[in-house]
């Protein structure tokens, strides 16, 4: 995989019981995700789906890539991201806002979503990487899931 896109991409040790990794995808880009679709194209992405009877849980990572934008204070730049898994135009998310606390992500601010309107997910970035893992899975897995993260060949 890191050879095709460009990059380590980041699968969880911790994944819930009776979970084993069943779809690989990879794609150079797709379409738009976010509210309004107003996030950047997703560019070399890795897609990775769990699945446990019907139950599935899908792990995504993309490259932030160059997409970066000036920030508020004109200091630096931010990546120009928002939950790439949001519920859409009209609707407001209430996300859980929690710093990663192990993991390779360790560090990173991450969203727990838990919304009828959406799918259960935890989305994360810095300036490589966009990370979600969401499906079929409490909030405490998905969790533990992110902060399990580990780069993988």
């Amino acid at each position: 995989m890191a050879t095709t896109v460009g990059y380590r991409p980041l699968l969880p040790e911790d994944v819930p019981a009776g979970f084993e990794r069943a779809e690989v995808t990879v794609a150079a880009e797709a379409q738009p995700t976010g509210s309004e679709a107003a996030n950047p194209p997703s560019r070399d992405m890795v897609s990775v789906a769990y699945r446990r009877g019907f139950d599935r849980i899908v792990v995504t990572t993309r490259a932030t890539g160059p997409f970066q934008l000036a920030s508020p204070d004109g200091t630096g730049t931010v990546a120009g991201w928002d939950d790439p898994l949001a519920s859409g135009e009209g609707f407001l998310d209430e996300p859980e806002r929690f710093t990663v606390a192990t993991g390779d992500r360790a560090g990173a601010l991450a969203e727990l979503v838990l919304s009828p309107r959406r799918v259960p997910h935890v989305w994360t970035f810095d300036d490589d990487l966009v990370t979600t893992v969401s499906g079929d899975a409490s909030g405490e897995e998905l969790r533990r899931m992110v902060e399990s993260f580990r780069p993988v060949g």
